[in-house]
């Protein structure tokens, strides 16, 4: 076997990942009802010295049973993506949603400037809660760009 391209740190972070979501699952044997391999060897795929990882369809029908997913955020991490849920669009009270996604966009924006112009003074509650407020950000982003495309699927060919 050749030498592998990631550093053994990514592949103790994915092994670490793909336990929480067998512990997420009920631990083992519930994680095993839930798809098409044993207990045994669900077990093996958070073992780092195994060096046998879970296969994509058993992680994506783990994670389909949680409200979570931690392997595939461990993924993105580690491609310096970001995954974040597409709610629901809906066109009702579509001028009071912008109006919102504007005001939140803009205290973020504000609360951000201000933030990193004291960045040594940043505590870790600060950045977290920073952090969270961009996430709450892209999610009413991603709404408003899902009820854009529903609205354009109505449109025909020249709106897609």
């Amino acid at each position: 076997m050749g030498k592998r391209p990631q550093d053994d740190r990514v592949y103790d972070a994915l092994c670490r990942a793909t336990r929480e979501l067998i512990l997420s699952a009920g631990g083992l044997e519930r994680a095993a009802q839930k798809t098409r391999v044993s207990k045994s060897t669900l077990a093996s795929y958070y073992d780092p010295q195994a060096s046998v990882f879970m296969p994509i369809d058993v992680v994506a029908d783990l994670e389909a049973t949680l409200n979570d997913m931690p392997v595939s955020r461990e993924l993105a991490r580690l491609k310096k993506v970001f995954i974040c849920e597409v709610p629901d669009a809906s066109r009702d009270d579509m001028i009071e949603f912008l109006a919102d996604v504007a005001d939140r966009v803009g205290t973020v924006f504000r609360e951000s400037s201000i933030a990193l112009a004291k960045e040594s003074d940043l505590t870790a509650k600060e950045v977290a809660s920073l952090r969270d407020a961009v996430y709450e950000c892209f999610q009413s982003l991603l709404t408003l760009e899902s009820s854009i495309r529903t609205v354009g699927a109505g449109l025909g060919d020249e709106a897609a």
